[in-house]
């Protein structure tokens, strides 16, 4: 199911920029078909952080989109587009590279968060910068745009670190359909775009005296 690109189509020509918040499929998966809608010569330009632009050039190259322009921003960085004065702003998540957008004109500031979580010891090792959000909240922000998951569930959702240990557990705990030894195989399965599970089960399975395939 795609998106009805109907709205955005007929404003191409006022699109500044498309800013990308991290690479999780379900926010950047759609980006070959929309810019193929609005058409060559309307195809703005694209941000985001090092390694959500870097997963996007692939998807782009799978679409032979070959002259879409692709520039990387670090968190903190400031940068224009159109009458919108544009920051990204670190956030943690279950990727790397995962980053808030303020985005400022005239009227004010609104705050897209993208997806993410306060994890005080997330995947990157740097957690969100919580500082820069309060300093944004007192200066005032016109609109916020939160996007997280389970938000109206009560409580504190554990650390995304937390998933490598489990995993150790569970390879170790695997035991062959008619013996009492280890299990010489186990799979497991995530999306592509989860870029530090495959790594914690290749490391689990190491620990586990397994060897790790893909």
């Amino acid at each position: 199911m795609l998106p009805d690109f109907a709205y955005l189509r007929e404003r191409a020509n006022d699109i500044e920029a498309v800013v990308l918040t991290h690479g999780h499929e379900d926010h950047v998966g759609s980006l070959p078909y929309l810019l193929r809608e609005l058409g060559q010569k309307a195809i703005p330009a694209v941000y985001g952080g090092p390694l959500t632009i870097e997963m996007v050039r692939s998807k782009l190259d799978e679409h032979r989109l070959k002259d879409v322009r692709l520039q990387a921003v670090a968190p903190g960085e400031e940068f224009d587009a159109g009458p919108f004065d544009i920051e990204t702003i670190k956030m943690a998540h279950s990727i790397p590279d995962a980053t808030a957008v303020a985005l400022t004109c005239e009227l004010g500031t609104t705050l897209i968060t993208g997806d993410y979580k306060f994890d005080q010891t997330p995947v990157d090792g740097v957690p969100a910068d919580v500082a820069r959000l309060a300093e944004l909240g007192r200066e005032g922000v016109l609109v916020l745009c939160g996007d997280s998951t389970n938000v109206d569930r009560p409580g504190i959702a554990v650390s995304e670190s937390s998933v490598g240990p489990h995993l150790e557990q569970v390879f170790a705990r695997c035991r062959g359909a008619s013996s009492s030894r280890p299990s010489p195989r186990t799979s497991t399965a995530c999306s592509r775009s989860w870029t530090p599970r495959p790594r914690w089960g290749g490391r689990s399975r190491s620990w586990a005296g397994r060897c790790a395939r893909t």
